[in-house]
């Protein structure tokens, strides 16, 4: 028998009517918010703590695709779409008849397959065959997939080889030796920034390093022949061959209460809140996620989005039924709660040719459908960021938002019209960070990314009297994507003006590159590395280690390369 392996919230409502009343409620969230529950202390490492038959015997590829399990059965030559209960949501068939490795990109569907020795990027609703690229193992066996940013991986347990390659090629960037002797499943570590490798001769599953494939950690598997694997940010999923059976694991973390609610506003379908997803996972942002069309086109009220710290709002592809009076006075209600006012993010392509501004905005004037084919930052927030967008048709559907006398421009497009605003302490007590062009628009998965991070962090932190003075914070750095994969944005924060060095070494403690080394002013400063030492040469995979010097204070953050 060939057996085989695989891989594999929420803003809330905007409004309000300048005066209408202040509510302090902190009432429980609403049953429409998807919110996985807090967990009693951890588990053992590799406790099961839930299990179900799977559709089929045979199961072989695993992935998480944010909200559901996605199953691959050879013996069926089907996948199926299945909720944590192991209820089937969905199926359609397999590209071909060994379906034996799953993962999700944050749009797509990927299946390796075993008899092809070929792996198939899908449409997750018809099945449809997008691309597909050759495995890269040199015997009959193709299985597990994992995603890790723009990076695939796979293993097969005739070469017992992990490779990292190129999804668009199929080109092996990289590539060592898996751990035991009959490598299955992978998936993806989004919490810890590590891999997860099944293995169905040794019965293990291993904990690696994906820089160097040192195994962090292990433990016997759930069942005999286990295949892949799926993490879903807190827990590892797996599955076994002969029995059928998927298994849901303790690895020891405790899931994190969000602070960030995401409304997913979008009536015309499933795809835009992807873009948003993927980004909130990459930058390890804890999220909650209200679906408006889901919950009957009711969107969250400010009872419920006082609960959370940051609400970021995208209305998607929508022209009509943005904002409905009643989301624009709670969202109103929300922004000016006095004990606790409220901090929205509004991402929106056309809220302004559906609606007329209302007060917490801040517009000045506005036109609709300008051309946007870059995006640009001008201010505090954003300065420094660039995109170009999709070249599509939604181009023209960007809105021109000029500032009133409190708020501020943040982008421009490529005509230097304002498109994007904010406004906040001192003018206001709230935070609002509104973008008339859609956030999916931007073509970069890194820049979604660099641009999610500029604005939580703002929303987070703030900036004091202007939007030319940036506040003191805590020093040290602020969150950032990691591993990386060529050049990333670095950021730190400095409580006084002052010199600042900013130096990054490698894992032996040898200078690699020093990024600043100048008087910056006090708050969170941005710098970019490109992945190259003083030379300008690029330098190999590995962990870095950034070090911040500044105030007679230091800090130091490790970087994982994978190129």
């Amino acid at each position: 028998m060939l057996n085989r392996t695989l891989v594999v919230c929420v803003i809330a409502a905007l409004a309000i009517l300048g005066s209408a009343g202040m509510g302090n409620a902190a009432a429980v969230p609403g049953s429409n918010v998807s919110r996985p529950p807090l967990t009693s202390p951890p588990r053992d490492t590799g406790d099961v703590v839930y299990q179900f038959p799977g559709p089929s015997v045979n199961v072989d590829g695993m992935a998480w695709d944010g909200t559901n399990l996605w199953i691959a059965s050879d013996g069926l030559d089907s996948i199926y779409k299945i909720d944590t209960l192991g209820n089937i949501i969905s199926s359609f068939l397999a590209p071909n008849t060994t379906a034996t490795g799953l993962c999700w990109d944050g749009q797509n569907l990927w299946c390796a397959d075993g008899g092809t020795i070929r792996i198939y990027k899908l449409d997750p609703v018809t099945g449809a065959i997008l691309d597909s690229i050759p495995g890269p193992g040199t015997l009959a066996s193709c299985e597990g997939l994992a995603w890790m940013n723009d990076t695939l991986w796979n293993t097969n347990w005739n070469n017992n080889t992990l490779w990292w390659l190129d999804p668009t090629t199929g080109t092996i960037w990289g590539q060592f030796p898996a751990p035991g002797t009959g490598s299955t499943g992978l998936a993806w570590d989004s919490h810890d920034n590590v891999l997860w490798n099944s293995d169905q001769i040794t019965d293990f599953i291993y904990k690696i390093d994906p820089v160097t494939g040192t195994v962090i950690t292990s433990f016997a598997c759930p069942d005999a022949e286990v295949q892949d694997l799926a993490f879903d940010g807190t827990y590892l999923w797996t599955c076994g061959w002969t029995s059928g059976i998927v298994y849901k694991m303790d690895i020891g973390y405790v899931v994190e209460p969000a602070n960030i609610l995401f409304v997913d506003d979008d009536e015309n379908g499933p795809n835009v809140e992807m873009y948003y997803e993927t980004s909130f996972n990459n930058l390890g942002y804890a999220y909650d996620k209200w679906v408006v069309y889901d919950s009957g086109g009711t969107a969250p009220d400010a009872a419920v989005m006082s609960n959370y710290e940051i609400v970021v709002w995208a209305t998607g592809e929508d022209y009509t039924n943005t904002l409905s009076p009643t989301d624009t006075t709670e969202i109103g209600l929300y922004l000016l709660n006095v004990m606790n006012p409220g901090k929205l993010w509004l991402s929106s392509q056309d809220v302004l040719y559906d609606i007329d501004p209302v007060s917490w905005m801040h517009v000045g004037s506005h036109v609709d459908d300008i051309y946007c084919s870059q995006v640009t930052g001008v201010g505090p927030i954003m300065s420094g960021f660039s995109s170009q967008t999709t070249g599509t048709v939604i181009e023209d559907y960007a809105d021109q938002i000029d500032p009133d006398g409190t708020s501020w421009t943040e982008m421009q497009n490529d005509s230097s019209l304002s498109n994007t605003i904010a406004t906040g302490p001192p003018a206001t007590p709230y935070y609002v960070f509104f973008n008339g062009f859609a956030f999916e628009l931007i073509n970069d998965g890194a820049d979604r990314d660099t641009m999610m991070y500029r604005v939580i962090n703002w929303l987070q932190t703030g900036i004091e009297e202007s939007p030319a003075i940036e506040t003191a914070r805590a020093f040290g750095f602020a969150p950032m994507a990691n591993p990386i994969r060529g050049q990333t944005f670095i950021a730190y924060n400095t409580s006084t003006p002052g010199r600042v060095a900013l130096k990054v070494y490698d894992s032996a403690g040898r200078l690699v590159r020093t990024l600043v080394d100048a008087v910056v002013p006090a708050g969170t400063n941005t710098v970019a590395w490109d992945a190259k030492d003083e030379h300008n040469r690029a330098v190999a995979n590995g962990i870095y280690f950034v070090k911040l010097n500044a105030d007679e204070q230091s800090a130091t953050y490790k970087l994982v390369l994978i190129k």
